[in-house]
């Protein structure tokens, strides 16, 4: 198994047929915990055809930082010739949970008020990057755009979800409502999504993501929760606006 990345940082390993995991030292736990959610959605057996592989990393902020320029705490899928990997922030830092207490106040003034505590709402995210690391590997032909593939995804998310759990739909819905209620973005424009999400600016990734969010759960309430990841994007271009 050779290391991420050509080498630039060393990784222990746990090896397993459905989902290998690395990690950075001391992590371990973390690593496992991740591993174990994913399997879980994994199970649900709704994921693309034919199975692909992804790889799951689990790193700290230094080894993040080798491997990255993307800020570190939000988790996203990544694309290379050999696989897709999956990389995890080992912790969330203090700096970006604290950008929540504005939002979360604004919401909360507005009669909004959060499902949870924000690293919960976090650790589900990465379910979301999951179908996003799904999607990565099943990509054919020209990359679609990013808000699109955004609602792809949360939508393949919530199907598996709606298989599992309805109730942690509705916690992530719940959280949707939220960031909609209390973040202030320079440009309410859902289709000025870009990916990796952590280098938009806090307030517009927020609203954002929030939005396409909730355009993915309305085409699961009108059409159904078993539609193709190329249905999706069909009906996208049909009715393109994405609230």
């Amino acid at each position: 198994m050779p290391d991420p990345f050509a080498r630039k940082t060393y990784l222990h390993a746990v090896p397993d047929a459905d989902l290998s995991v690395r990690f950075s030292l001391g992590k371990r736990t973390r690593a496992l915990q991740m591993q174990g959610f994913l399997k879980t959605l994994a199970a649900a057996g709704v994921s693309p055809e034919p199975p692909s592989r992804v790889e799951l990393l689990v790193l700290t902020l230094s080894d993040w930082r080798r491997l990255l320029s993307a800020p570190y705490g939000w988790a996203l899928a990544r694309r290379s010739a050999e696989e897709v990997t999956l990389l995890v922030p080992a912790t969330y830092p203090p700096r970006l949970l604290n950008k929540w207490d504005a939002v979360r106040l604004r919401a909360a003034q507005a009669g909004v008020r959060a499902p949870g505590g924000v690293g919960a709402w976090c650790d589900a995210q990465v379910g979301l990057e999951w179908a996003h690391a799904l999607l990565l590997s099943q990509q054919r032909g020209p990359a679609v755009k990013a808000w699109v593939r955004e609602v792809t995804a949360a939508y393949l998310y919530q199907r598996l979800l709606h298989e599992l759990d309805v109730s942690r739909m509705d916690y992530l819905n719940a959280w949707a409502r939220l960031q909609q209620a209390g973040a202030r973005p320079s440009a309410p424009e859902a289709e000025a999504f870009s990916y990796p999400r952590a280098k938009m600016p806090f307030d517009d990734l927020l609203w954002t993501q929030s939005a396409l969010w909730l355009r993915s759960a309305a085409l699961g309430e009108q059409h159904g929760w078993a539609l193709p990841s190329a249905e999706v994007r069909s009906l996208l271009k049909i009715h393109p606006a994405p609230l």
